[in-house]
């Protein structure tokens, strides 16, 4: 199975590293460009947009040719007001179960620019595939909102989504996330643990324009990975591969 997550950011190119530098307009050519290269089974998006008469991550979904969908509207979008972001997993295989389950919010005040905002929804969603299940997560973006997922209220922020997220899940699974976080074991040490989990992407291969490692691809033991790369694009966020192969050796896929 080869999978891709992204975060699209409504399909807005970048002028440079800066926060927010995007391009005006959607660029969806140029992402779909680079997905369609890649003939993936499944991709995981983060930040795509969607209202009530309009889907970003149906459409791209219409011209890659992959017809199973399953979105779920999250915040407001940053980038273009008329929009919520959204969290999609596009798929050329049927799926069943969809499910959408919103994050704990923070118990803090957030700040944006040094002027208090509420907390975003922020939903873990995942499908139903023949033996093992695929989750894709957006989490709250402390390291913009003045705090840091490694440290202080951030840290214990983060251990209640550990909390959250091994409630949610059962192995087998493939999980993708922007966790803004490059060792999720430090935020997230129960769920990396309990699950054994893998975190297949080059252990230091920065995933976005400013060095950081933000995004993963990671897998329970029932899978083997058999190769994974990011790829560098005009992005604020890399666009990031896997090829996992099930271990027939494990109950879960006899």
């Amino acid at each position: 199975m080869r999978i891709v997550t992204w975060n699209i950011a409504g399909c807005r190119t970048v002028r440079s590293a800066k926060q927010f530098d995007y391009y005006e307009g959607e660029n969806r050519k140029y992402f779909l460009e680079h997905l369609a290269a890649l003939q993936p089974d499944v991709v995981c998006l983060q930040e795509t947009h969607g209202n009530r008469s309009y889907s970003l991550a149906k459409e791209l979904a219409k011209e890659l040719e992959m017809p199973h969908v399953f979105e779920k509207r999250c915040c407001p979008s940053h980038i273009d007001s008329q929009y919520k972001l959204c969290n999609a997993i596009l798929s050329r295989q049927p799926f069943t179960d969809p499910r959408a389950k919103l994050l704990p919010h923070p118990s803090f005040q957030l700040y944006l620019h040094d002027k208090p905002v509420p907390p975003f929804d922020r939903y873990l969603i995942s499908v139903q595939f023949p033996g093992f299940r695929v989750a894709t997560l957006h989490v709250e973006p402390l390291d913009i909102l003045g705090y840091d997922y490694s440290e202080g209220l951030g840290l214990e922020f983060g251990h209640t989504i550990d909390e959250f997220l091994v409630k949610q899940l059962e192995a087998p699974f493939v999980f993708t996330a922007d966790l803004y976080a490059a060792h999720p074991t430090i935020p997230f040490p129960k769920f990396m643990s309990q699950f054994s989990l893998q975190d297949v992407l080059p252990a230091q291969v920065p995933t976005d324009p400013k060095g950081l490692r933000p995004d993963h691809i990671m897998c329970t033991p029932e899978w083997l990975p058999i190769h994974a790369r990011v790829i560098p694009t005009q992005t604020d966020h890399f666009l990031c591969v896997a090829d996992l192969q099930p271990d027939f050796q494990t109950s879960a896929f006899q």
